[in-house]
């Protein structure tokens, strides 16, 4: 379904002092209702904790098992595990071709097959409040190459992560850990 983003005076100012980097892609600022209001680019919708759509993926190998990243968070530096990853709703793109770009371009390969979970309101790192799609995608044939510095990812089984889930409960991410408690991240 296509939104209109409305658009006005203060909008076009907005866009004309933003003006697009060379390279940047375009997002939808979001009203209370979750409905675009404004375009903008990306990084000053971020930068501005503004809010807007993301997709958080959950990408599946051929056995079922799920990818994780794992990532050091925390005063201990302890590892934290998460959603293989997290990425940006362009302006005029629908939640799932949002899903199949953030595969390709995080980690150059496209699933076989989209699962839409769910829809909810999700708090990132900086504080937005994001209107947010979680997917399950796949099957992919291997682990996603990690830059240095961003973690490490992981194929886990549901036991796995259920174990280690009621051993090691502050090792997840919350919405990885609903996932594994609800049932639908292996469904």
């Amino acid at each position: 379904m296509l939104h209109t983003v409305q658009t006005g005076e203060s909008a076009v100012r907005s866009l004309t002092l933003y003006g697009l980097p060379d390279g940047g892609s375009e997002t939808e600022v979001l009203d209370s209702h979750g409905q675009p209001i404004l375009l903008m680019p990306e990084d000053a919708a971020r930068g501005g904790h503004l809010p807007r759509k993301a997709v958080l993926v959950f990408l599946r190998d051929r056995y079922g098992r799920i990818c994780v990243h794992a990532s050091r968070s925390g005063k201990a530096g302890d590892a934290v595990y998460g959603m293989t990853f997290m990425c940006g709703v362009r302006a005029n793109e629908s939640f799932e071709e949002a899903c199949m770009r953030g595969t390709a371009e995080h980690f150059g390969m496209t699933p076989g097959q989209t699962v839409l979970v769910t829809h909810m309101p999700f708090e990132d790192s900086d504080g937005s409040i994001l209107n947010t799609a979680i997917y399950r995608a796949g099957p992919v044939w291997a682990l996603p190459l990690s830059a240095e510095g961003e973690g490490s990812f992981l194929f886990m089984d549901e036991y796995e992560l259920k174990g280690m889930l009621e051993s090691f409960p502050g090792m997840f991410a919350p919405v990885l850990a609903w996932g594994i408690r609800a049932g639908w991240l292996f469904a």
